[in-house]
């Protein structure tokens, strides 16, 4: 993940243009998926006129409290590091998070957003830039619960403390025929997933997340089997990016076609077309 990221300086540049956008001059922590990204990002944020210092476990400590001060204080907008802030880091008055680290950890993942949580004088509200798919992969923070508290009695483990989830198998999308196929290889036409196959961006904007309705998901999911019709795919389309979307499968929904619309809708569809293209391209 960090070599992926490290070498793709677009990523980088769409990371700045949404930072520009969203982050109106709060003062922030950004999080790379390494120690090396995170300078880069620091550099290109200073290049675009964004204050930015980074910081690591190899600072040393005397300059790493000079910077913390010297970021409270509101001497520069940006503090980029990748691990070392995600824990034990107090500064209540932090109101923008850059995640740029994806992660399978619910408890990671929470502690990153516990970083702008914290209340402070004049502080109203927090922002939250997702780069790297966790909201969607977990959902939003607040409502990861655990199921028991720590007795002391057992050895910890983070399985143990959320609520455990449906696992299916993955499945992926042929870009070549539209088939669904397990595994690297597609049995209709043979195509093969790339071993190497580098990051990609779509030039998206970062859009704001809200909670999703039961009748978000309806609509959601009809104007989904809409698209397959107009388009010829078979039915089980829908359903599967339907689950790619929301990461469950479209239980008890009405199979009721409608015309694709809305926004959310047509974004994810080119989102995956464009992420087959670029598959195409790497083959």
């Amino acid at each position: 993940l960090a070599r992926a990221v490290e070498q793709d300086t677009v990523l980088e540049g769409d990371v700045v243009k949404n930072i520009k956008l969203y982050g109106e001059g709060r003062r922030g922590i950004c999080f790379s998926p390494s120690v090396e990204q995170s300078k880069n990002l620091c550099a290109a944020l200073n290049r675009e006129g964004i204050s930015a210092e980074h910081i690591s476990g190899y600072t040393p400590e005397s300059e790493r409290l000079a910077l913390y001060e010297a970021h409270r204080a509101g001497d520069f907008q940006l503090l980029c590091n990748s691990m070392l802030l995600s824990v034990g880091y107090d500064d209540p008055g932090v109101s923008l998070l850059c995640d740029m680290y994806s992660t399978k950890s619910k408890i990671m993942f929470t502690q990153r957003a516990g970083r702008i949580w914290r209340t402070a004088l004049g502080k109203e509200d927090s922002v939250y830039l997702d780069f790297a798919g966790n909201l969607r992969r977990h959902g939003f923070p607040e409502d990861i619960i655990p199921v028991t508290l720590d007795d002391g009695e057992k050895k910890f483990r983070e399985e143990n403390q959320v609520k455990k989830e449906e696992k299916e198998p993955k499945m992926n999308t042929c870009p070549q025929c539209s088939s669904l196929f397990q595994g690297r290889r597609c049995l209709s036409c043979g195509y093969e997933i790339p071993k190497n196959e580098s990051i990609y961006h779509d030039d998206q904007i970062l859009k704001k997340v809200e909670k999703v309705t039961m009748e978000d998901k309806t609509r959601f999911y009809q104007e989904l089997l809409g698209y397959s019709l107009d388009q010829g795919y078979n039915e089980g389309w829908a359903a599967w990016t339907y689950r790619d979307k929301f990461g469950v499968w479209p239980k008890g929904i009405d199979k009721i076609a409608r015309k694709p619309r809305s926004d959310d809708v047509l974004g994810f569809i080119k989102h995956k077309i464009i992420k087959a293209s670029h598959a195409r391209r790497n083959t």
